[in-house]
C-alpha cells in the first residue's frame, strides 16, 4: 500500500493526520520530519527555495523517514503536476484556485486518459519499473492525493461546482490568503473569514471530501482542537524555518540568563 493510500485510509476513517511545511531545499529535513512522526511532509515549491531537483531528493528523503511526500506546486501550470507525480510524490496541493474550471483542469492533469491528460512516464513513481505498467496504471488514481487550496473568496463562491469534481480528494484551507482575498489580510479570526471557512468545512464533508488547514507553529493547541472539532482532519503545523528560528532564539535567550 502506498503512503498516499495509507493517508487516504486514515482520512476516510475520519482520523486526523499531521505534517509540516518545508521551504528549505534540504532533503535531510524531510527525512527528519518523517522520523519525528509526521504523517506527511508538505514540500512547498510555491513559497520555498525548492526546484525540481530539490523536490525529487526531498520526496526520496520523506519516504526514507516514513512520511508521505506532498508537493505544493507553484503557479498555473498543469504540466508541473506531471513532473512532480512522475518523481514519486504521494500527492499535490494546488494553490490559489479561483474557479471550478481551474480546479477541474488541475485534477485532470493528475489523471491518465480517459479521465485526464497526464502524460505517461512514471519513472520514480513506479519504483523505477519495479511496478509493471499495467499495475501502476490500474492503481495510479488511488495512489495520489489531489488537493486544492481554498484560499480565495472566488473559489468559495464556486464551491459547489468544485466539490462536484469526483476525483478531487480534498481541500486545504489557507486562512491567511483567504482573509487577504476579503481585504482583511492576516485577520484570520475575523467573523466573516471564520464563517466562510467553517461553511466550507461543512459543505466539503457533506460532499465526501476531507478538509485540511495550514496553521503556524505558534498556533496554540486549542486552535487545532477547535478545527478538529469542526471537522478538519489534515493539519499542517508550521514550517521548517519557523521551528528552526524559534528553537535557536529560545536557546540563546536561555543561555543569556
Amino acid at each position: 500500500m502506498s503512503k498516499a493510500e495509507i493517508l487516504k485510509q486514515k482520512l476516510v476513517a475520519d482520523e486526523s493526520v499531521y505534517g509540516t511545511n518545508v521551504l528549505l531545499p534540504e532533503a535531510a529535513t524531510c527525512e527528519l520530519m518523517g522520523k519525528a512522526g509526521c504523517d506527511f511532509v508538505w514540500i512547498d515549491m510555491e513559497h520555498g527555495a525548492i526546484d525540481y531537483k530539490d523536490a525529487y531528493y526531498q520526496v526520496i528523503a520523506a519516504h526514507a523517514g516514513g512520511a508521505a511526500a506532498i508537493i505544493r506546486v507553484p503557479g498555473n501550470n498543469p504540466d508541473m503536476m506531471k513532473k512532480v507525480l512522475d518523481m514519486g510524490a504521494d500527492g499535490v496541493i494546488y494553490p490559489l484556485v479561483r474557479s471550478a474550471e481551474e480546479a477541474r483542469n488541475i485534477i485532470e492533469a493528475c489523471l491518465y486518459p480517459p479521465k485526464g491528460f497526464r502524460g505517461y512516464n512514471p519513472y520514480a513513481a513506479s519504483n523505477y519499473g519495479a511496478i509493471c505498467e499495467e499495475a501502476y496504471c490500474a492503481n495510479a488514481q488511488n495512489s495520489i492525493l489531489r488537493i486544492i487550496m481554498l484560499e480565495h473568496v472566488d473559489a468559495y463562491r464556486d464551491l459547489d461546482a468544485i466539490l462536484a469534481i469526483e476525483e478531487l480528494d480534498g481541500l486545504m484551507l489557507g486562512p491567511s490568503d483567504f482573509s487577504g482575498s476579503l481585504n482583511k489580510l492576516l485577520q484570520r479570526n475575523d467573523p466573516e473569514v471564520t464563517a466562510m471557512l467553517l461553511d466550507t468545512v461543512r459543505r466539503a464533508r457533506a460532499a465526501g471530501k476531507f478538509v485540511g488547514i495550514a496553521l503556524g507553529c505558534n498556533t496554540p493547541a486549542e486552535k487545532f482542537r477547535y478545527w478538529r472539532d469542526m471537522g478538519v482532519r489534515m493539519f499542517s503545523f508550521g514550517q521548517d524555518v519557523d521551528f528552526l528560528y524559534a528553537a535557536i532564539a529560545a536557546k540563546k535567550q536561555e543561555l543569556m540568563k
